[in-house]
């Protein structure tokens, strides 16, 4: 998931907003599934398992930062269109 992350959210039409909401379902599916077969011990004491939550949670707010940006060039782009055609009728 961390490799196929890198090229989402580059797009600046948009694009991508789909893709990145698939990658957060699935990182949720997988942080739930991994979290329900860890022990109440593993949750306490071992390293793995707190790197995993660490990685999970990075990965997350990389995605979430991404769709936000995805989202704010969306609707710039919707702004400059709006602007731009304001000031073609006020010019005609």
């Amino acid at each position: 998931m961390e490799q196929r992350q890198v090229n989402l959210g580059r797009q600046t039409d948009g694009s991508d907003i789909n893709r990145l909401h698939e990658a957060l379902d699935e990182l949720a599916l997988l942080r739930q599934d991994a979290l329900g077969s860890f022990s109440a011990h593993d949750l306490n004491e071992d390293r793995a398992t707190e790197c995993f939550i660490d990685m999970c949670d990075a990965l997350s707010q990389r995605l979430n930062g991404k769709l936000s940006r995805q989202r704010l060039e969306q609707r710039l782009v919707k702004v400059t269109d709006a602007i731009k055609n304001w000031n073609t009728q006020i010019s005609t």
